[in-house]
């Protein structure tokens, strides 16, 4: 139980913290991590999250959102951000026919 506890806590504390920013060239989108509004210096709670990484979407349901940003896991849930922006991500990922 100890052993779960101090997982748990662990990817609590390696969760990014910040704005996602989306960028997309052709068939290929990209994320990189900027630090919210009061915070002046880049995200450090990982050394690469300031760096873009490929996106890659594999849940894209009516409520939540599910991103691999390069290898790390990221869910996008109703409250990440205004329904105007949640809903210009889901028509990025989704896929006409899937």
């Amino acid at each position: 139980m100890l052993l779960v506890g101090g997982l748990s806590w662990r990817a609590y504390r390696r969760k990014p913290t910040g704005l996602l920013c989306l960028t997309s060239t052709a068939s290929v989108i990209y994320a990189h991590w900027q630090p919210l509004g009061g915070q002046s210096q880049p995200v450090k709670r990982e050394p690469t999250l300031s760096e873009q990484h490929q996106v890659r979407c594999d849940y894209l349901g009516p409520w939540l959102i599910g991103l691999y940003v390069g290898s790390q896991r990221v869910w996008l849930w109703p409250d990440s951000a205004s329904p105007q922006q949640l809903r210009e991500v889901r028509k990025l990922f989704h896929r006409a026919g899937r």
